[in-house]
């Protein structure tokens, strides 16, 4: 997806956003302050458990996604829930938890799904039908979960992210794919950082 046709929330609605999760701060809430603040897509967090986090070395895994799919019978209008692997040898990857974070995780080392601390998981329909609750709310624009993972990848290249480690965090296959993505924010950045020369 391209991010010049993803509607974004601005640094201000973001704050607005963040403050609320933090206050909130049930599972539900700590699950969207993860894809804000490492990028990760809506049906990976919510496959995630609590066994995919490693607090010592404060990293978590992403080796599978959960989706609704449709039932192979075409005839049949049928839809089911799967959590298989991830899509490519990329997009399983090993992500640092910020430090910023860490007050957000307490877990104990078990099987449950990270969004519910059950056995039971929330499927990204109702994922993001919850979102879009606590955007209409705080009275935010209606943008997606997946834009998101554009802010936050928006404001790794304006923190001067290196794209290759960028690219990692995000699970693309390289960094070009990064960069045709997100190229227009880096321009951005140049834009602000030649701003500040003084005649």
């Amino acid at each position: 997806m391209n991010k010049k046709n993803t509607q974004l929330l601005s640094k201000k609605e973001l704050e607005i956003l963040i403050d609320y999760l933090k206050e909130n701060n049930d599972y539900f809430s700590r699950g969207i302050l993860l894809i804000i603040c490492t990028g990760i897509r809506v049906g990976e967090i919510c496959a995630l458990k609590n066994s995919d986090f490693d607090l010592n070395e404060r990293e978590f895994i992403i080796d599978k996604t959960l989706q609704r799919i449709q039932c192979i019978d075409k005839n049949v209008k049928k839809t089911k829930i799967v959590i298989q692997n991830t899509k490519t040898i990329n997009s399983t990857r090993v992500i640092p938890i910020p430090i910023a974070y860490c007050d957000f995780l307490e877990i104990e080392k078990n099987d449950n799904y990270f969004l519910t601390q059950t056995k039971r998981y929330i499927e990204p329909r109702t994922f993001r039908n919850k979102f879009k609750k606590i955007l209409k709310e705080l009275n935010l624009p209606n943008v997606t979960v997946h834009s998101l993972r554009h802010s936050f990848a928006s404001n790794c290249i304006e923190l001067g992210f290196d794209y290759n480690c960028l690219s990692e965090i995000l699970g693309h296959s390289s960094p070009s794919t990064t960069m045709n993505i997100y190229v227009h924010s880096k321009q951005d950045f140049k834009k602000l950082s030649m701003d500040k020369i003084v005649l």
